[in-house]
């Protein structure tokens, strides 16, 4: 190959797309508008404390992705237990959702409400289905509406929004139990050959998880790639049929590099403003009606050597203003001093909403209460708080965004050498092992000259990712 290939974005999917094309000879440059690879994969320094952005494990079903985490970070990485659990009605159950634990724990009265609610479901279904158009309605029909209420409403107020007005899809991709009655016959039958819905263990490194793009960035230089940190793409500039070269600024300079691919793991709305000439006005208006959710994480520093035998807890309850409470010696117990831990409760916003413009202060006392209530820890406990913000790391799955998705990815395609991939690139709802395996899956499309309808049936396979919990 005689151009060079760029790929926009050093999260993990554009660096295992750089290391894995770098190592068949492609010359690769990996832009990234921050000034640190990793994306929200990635760590950060506060003061003596190693955090991340969120919770973060490696875990995987998918053949030979295990295999290029071990090849990137060897002996550091290590297996932690897992321990996840979820808040109702005041008490606390193992997640995924153990039926039985449930029922036993739950008010007798409420265990009768969810059977009697399933059984009217079944019977609806029967008589005058809901329409499957949407995440309420497709949960309603699989769980009952009391369990529904329960478990994946409020949640989803909290995280992504009127629940009505989300596509079933969402649902289809999040919750990894396709209804009650598989998970009573999973708790009464075993798994019997069924997919893995929880791992009792996962793997982490020893650097915290922004060792495995900086290890990927290694191997990217040794290869002769290059990554560069602090640069903002300007430009894709093709000829109507193919790409032609990448404009960027960095340093206070503006420069061109001459390309026959542009790998894209920004967010897709942002990719077709960048083409030129100008991409059409309505798949640039198809990009944008693409929604994202922001997400504001509140950090902690408690003055305990640890608050929770978990590494994170759910809160699917409107009455506390988080989602998920982490801490971050569940998962290396060495990236915050012994005497101390570092807890990271998340909020969910829209960007630039009030939430968003709050100061840390405000933030700090929009949680405290939920956390105090929740027996984890009072406010005297804690000794610093601050926040980090993250832009759009959540993609909305509302109802028609197929159809703005289609249309960007269908202009991309009429383009040779321009793809999205990713989290981001193709507002796919994931996990880091299926950006590794995104990664893996271009680069080898790119190298063997495969067809553009050899990727659309590659692509395609993406959405069947399986979120194990």
């Amino acid at each position: 190959m005689t151009k060079k290939i760029v790929v926009l974005g050093g999260g993990v999917t554009g660096l295992s797309t750089a290391w894995k094309l770098s190592e068949h000879g492609a010359d690769v440059l990996v832009l990234e508008k921050k000034g640190i690879v990793g994306g929200v994969s990635g760590t950060f320094s506060h003061g003596e404390y190693r955090l991340d952005y969120g919770p973060h494990k490696i875990y995987t079903q998918i053949p030979g992705v295990l295999d290029e985490y071990k090849t990137l970070l060897g002996a550091d990485l290590n297996a932690i237990p897992k321990n996840q659990t979820i808040r109702v009605q005041g008490k606390y159950y193992n997640f995924p959702v153990k039926i039985q634990q449930l029922l036993l724990g739950m008010n007798p009265l409420t265990a009768v409400k969810c059977g009697a609610s399933y059984a009217a479901a079944i019977a609806r279904k029967a008589i005058a289905p809901l329409p499957n158009d949407s995440y309420e309605n497709y949960l309603r029909n699989r769980f009952g509406d009391v369990v529904y209420s329960m478990l994946f409403e409020q949640y989803a107020w909290k995280v992504w929004g009127d629940p009505k007005k989300l596509s079933a899809d969402l649902a289809r991709k999040r919750i990894s139990v396709p209804s009650l009655f598989e998970l009573v016959k999973r708790v009464a039958l075993g798994d019997q050959g069924e997919k893995e819905l929880s791992a009792s263990t996962f793997f982490y490194p020893e650097r915290g998880f922004q060792e495995v793009s900086d290890k990927m960035v290694e191997r990217i230089t040794n290869n002769g790639g290059r990554v560069v940190t602090g640069a903002t793409p300007t430009a894709i500039r093709h000829d109507g049929k193919a790409i032609i070269a990448v404009e960027y600024e960095a340093a206070g300079k503006k420069q061109s590099v001459e390309a026959s691919h542009v790998i894209s793991t920004i967010p897709i709305g942002e990719l077709p403003p960048l083409f030129s000439p100008s991409a059409p006005a309505d798949v640039v208006a198809a990009g944008k009606a693409l929604k994202w959710r922001s997400i504001i994480l509140v950090f902690m520093v408690v003055d305990k050597p640890r608050i929770m035998n978990e590494n994170w807890i759910f809160f699917p309850e409107a009455d506390y203003a988080f989602n998920r409470v982490s801490e971050q010696k569940g998962f290396n117990d060495k990236m915050v001093p012994a005497d101390k831990t570092v807890v990271c409760a998340e909020v969910t916003c829209d960007y630039l909403d009030e939430k968003w413009r709050a100061s840390d202060a405000e933030m700090f006392e929009r949680v405290i209460p939920g956390l105090e209530k929740s027996g984890l820890f009072k406010r005297e406990n804690v000794k610093e708080y601050f926040t980090v913000k993250l832009k759009d790391p959540y993609p909305v799955y509302d109802i028609g965004y197929e159809a703005n998705l289609t249309k960007v990815i269908g202009y991309l395609d009429s383009i040779k050498g321009a793809l999205t991939i990713g989290r981001m690139g193709l507002f796919n709802y994931n996990n880091t092992d299926h950006c590794i395996d995104m990664g893996r899956k271009a680069a080898d499309y790119i190298l063997s000259g495969k067809t553009l309808d050899a990727w659309q049936a590659e692509r395609k396979k993406f959405d069947g990712y399986l979120i194990v919990d």
